[in-house]
């Protein structure tokens, strides 16, 4: 597993092996940034997949490929004077 995590950047990377009968290899990651664009005014960015392959093919799975997803994410955060946060 690898984690890296600054004021604007949030990186994590984490391989997985699943050594039971029916294993897998699985890969997760996951990106953020974070950029303060003034005082009050942040961008909000965030992306992450999961990528999952059998290590055995059979019937169901003959390419060996199970399971996959890409999400994206983006957005504004507003910080009033005195604190509050509005995202």
């Amino acid at each position: 597993m690898y984690n890296y995590a600054n004021r604007d950047w949030v990186v994590v990377i984490y391989p997985r092996i699943d050594l039971s009968r029916n294993g897998n290899i699985e890969g997760f990651g996951m990106v953020e940034f974070k950029p303060k664009i003034n005082e009050n005014l942040s961008l909000y960015t965030r992306s992450q997949g999961l990528y999952t392959v059998t290590l055995k093919a059979n019937e169901l799975l003959p390419n060996r490929h199970q399971r996959s997803y890409v999400i994206a994410r983006a957005g504004l955060v507003y910080k009033e004077e005195g604190g509050k946060v509005r995202g």
